[in-house]
């Protein structure tokens, strides 16, 4: 993300105390500043973050946007702390198994990275949440966690708000994430006065607009245009899209035991899809299933890194965000970007 580590402050806080914190925010983001510039930077820390599911992942991504400037997060995760939730999360301990939410036992870490001015981090309860009138007020809604279902339902009410919403996942080696920033996007990039011309270092900024669907519509995209555009497409995209939907069929994610409901999946996504002959790798899909519910912390740390970079894009409204799904890859660190929708391309 390119943002020094250190305690966060309002840039333009005022009060006792406010010339200094002005002071010390000036010197904390000094680096932020001169990459995009003092209104960039001011969007970043007036912005409101919600970030739904408080495991690994989306523990990295809090931190980010944190360190960011962020003054306004709010997490919600209502689920106890398991076992299994603490070995790769940056904030949960030993201590908080059986005792605190992952949300409740997350804050206190998140607060120390902005020791300034933290009173705008805070846990908010799931119940009545993804509503409309829970949504309201927010400018990036993160969602780690859930069925397809609940993020197309969630997306909708975004795009009905003009909330930028972000859905993303990780599977031990592997992650996906997408993103929805609406029909009509608008953000200022950095551009050369001659783009062929290779020595010029001269730059002006320019205003620059994409568009986006919404996630129900980018996952109901058929998969013939991949197949006429000869769009190069990993194939862990493809076995991310089988365990999901064996997801939806068993209201759970699959485990590598779940031979029939992936084979069916598989079926399903062939004849719906219209999804070429060979491109599903049957050991790749056996592999993802097996670590669907794993959580690595260095995969984690990676995904939360690119799926906060993309969203200081969509409050800082600076530099072009990626179009609007990715696949990840942890054997060999790669990673595909995708334009899901009716015209597939890549």
């Amino acid at each position: 993300l390119g943002f020094s580590r250190g305690s966060a402050s309002a840039m333009g806080t005022n009060g006792a105390g406010g010339d200094s914190d002005a002071k010390m925010a000036s010197k904390i983001y000094d680096r932020s500043i001169r990459l995009w510039g003092k209104d960039s930077q001011q969007r970043i820390i007036s912005a409101k973050v919600l970030v739904v599911g408080l495991r690994s992942l989306s523990a990295e991504i809090c931190k980010n946007l944190v360190l960011a400037g962020i003054k306004h997060v709010s997490v919600a995760d209502d689920t106890v702390v398991a076992p299994e939730d603490v070995g790769a999360h940056l904030f949960l301990r030993e201590e908080h198994v059986g005792k605190s939410t992952r949300a409740d036992a997350t804050l206190p870490g998140l607060r120390e990275l902005n020791a300034i001015d933290n009173t705008g981090i805070v846990v908010v309860k799931e119940d009545g949440l993804l509503t409309e009138d829970g949504l309201k007020g927010f400018q990036v809604v993160i969602l780690t966690e859930g069925s397809r279902d609940r993020a197309a339902k969630t997306s909708a009410l975004c795009r009905k708000l003009n909330i930028a919403f972000f859905y993303a996942q990780t599977h031990g080696l592997f992650g996906s994430f997408f993103l929805d920033l609406g029909e009509t996007f608008q953000y200022t990039a950095e551009k050369k006065a001659d783009p062929d011309d290779k020595k010029q270092e001269d730059t002006t900024m320019s205003s620059e607009t994409t568009s986006y669907v919404p996630f129900s519509e980018a996952m109901a995209a058929p998969w013939g245009a991949i197949n006429s555009k000869k769009v190069r497409v990993s194939p862990v995209f493809y076995a991310l899209e089988v365990v999901y939907a064996a997801r939806e069929r068993l209201g759970r994610l699959p485990t590598e035991e779940d031979l029939v409901p992936l084979q069916e999946a598989k079926e399903g996504l062939t004849t719906e899809k219209g999804a070429k002959a060979g491109v599903f790798d049957d050991d790749l899909i056996q592999m993802v299933a097996a670590q669907a519910e794993c959580e690595l912390s260095a995969v984690c740390s990676i995904v939360g890194g690119l799926v906060s970079d993309q969203a200081i894009k969509a409050v800082s409204l600076r530099e072009k965000p990626l179009r609007n799904y990715m696949v990840y890859d942890g054997r060999d660190g790669s990673g595909c970007v995708y334009f899901l929708s009716h015209d597939f391309t890549q």
